[in-house]
């Protein structure tokens, strides 16, 4: 989904756009809560080897300088989202503002009012933000 192309767009200079709905640019996930009792927050528990050896390869938060000078990056996120909060992308973005004020040019986040994280993934609006963000010619 969203989480790896964005991750694959800080290793694959092929990649050029990429349109992530309902996804975060953080892979620890913060502040993530169960999606049908946002009271609960989700317990991420401990990475075996290998899945934090990705993570630490991988994950984009933790390897901003990758999104200095690549690819176009939106985020379509809901803004009742308590699944995938919003404030991580804005994090993301607002981090990669001070590394390199210029990328942030290329990095979108649209929050949609009133959308959860299955309204976000399945909104007509978002999905067409998404499909009408890839179709932009890249330079």
């Amino acid at each position: 989904g969203g989480d790896i192309a964005v991750a694959l767009s800080g290793i694959d200079n092929r990649v050029r756009r990429v349109a992530a709905v309902g996804s975060t640019p953080n892979w620890c996930r913060p502040d993530m809560r169960e999606m049908h009792d946002p009271s609960i927050v989700v317990d991420q528990g401990d990475a075996d080897r290998y899945a934090q050896w990705f993570a630490d390869q991988l994950d984009p938060t933790l390897h901003l300088d990758r999104y200095t000078h690549g690819a176009a990056i939106t985020f379509e996120l809901g803004q009742q989202d308590r699944h995938v909060p919003a404030h991580n992308a804005v994090h993301f973005r607002d981090q990669l503002n001070k590394l390199a004020p210029a990328a942030t040019d290329r990095v979108r986040v649209q929050i949609h009012a009133g959308l959860d994280h299955l309204g976000v993934t399945t909104s007509e609006e978002a999905l067409t933000a998404a499909a009408a963000w890839l179709s932009v010619p890249v330079p």
